[in-house]
């Protein structure tokens, strides 16, 4: 679910499996929601524009399941999830929700929080990516897989990253507050930056 307000989760055009998740993505968008709209929030069948969003992180991500995407999450808190992030899916935090291109999301200013989301990347093929997020009470998993984990803000996690026989690349996150360790990685080369 969500709470907070003002919370908008954008899910982005399909990418082709090539292009590594560097377009930029000027339509089909997902996920709103209005403080004044009354009633559930329901996810919409459509990828068009802000006005049309996805409910969850995981509604989003079934959408890129079989031919990958750039998933874009507008500013706020979303509550607990656990999301299978297959091949070629990006995940990117930080959004007002009036953007155009990735390039004018600022995820300082527009804090994006998971908030007891467990985020699992299994399997060596397909570039993935996790960047822009405060996770709180959560966790990023990864399996035999090489993600890209970057500018993620970890706090108050049980373990906030582990990896198993993976080659993630680990980049400019700050880890706070984690009970049982900041990263675990066993039979792996995972790339661990700043």
């Amino acid at each position: 679910g969500i709470r907070g307000f003002g919370v908008f989760l954008a899910a982005c055009q399909t990418l082709s499996r090539r292009s590594g998740g560097s377009a930029e993505l000027p339509s089909r968008l997902a996920g709103e929601r209005h403080p004044a709209t009354p009633g559930p929030i329901r996810d919409s069948p459509r990828l068009l524009s802000w006005q049309h969003p996805k409910r969850t992180v995981a509604a989003a991500v079934n959408v890129c399941a079989t031919e990958g995407a750039e998933i874009w999450v507008r500013a706020g808190a979303y509550s607990g999830a656990s999301v299978d992030l297959p091949a070629f899916c990006y995940l990117y935090g930080g959004f007002m929700g009036s953007e155009i291109t990735k390039d004018e999301r600022q995820p300082a200013i527009n804090v994006t929080t998971l908030a007891n989301h467990y985020i699992i990347v299994r399997g060596g093929s397909g570039f993935r990516t996790i960047d822009g997020f405060t996770i709180e009470k959560g966790r990023v998993s990864c399996y035999y897989s090489s993600p890209v984990i970057s500018n993620n803000r970890f706090l108050g996690c049980g373990q906030s990253l582990y990896c198993y026989s993976s080659s993630a690349s680990i980049v400019d996150n700050v880890i706070e507050s984690s009970k049982y360790g900041a990263i675990e990685c066993s039979y792996g080369t995972p790339r661990i930056l700043r």
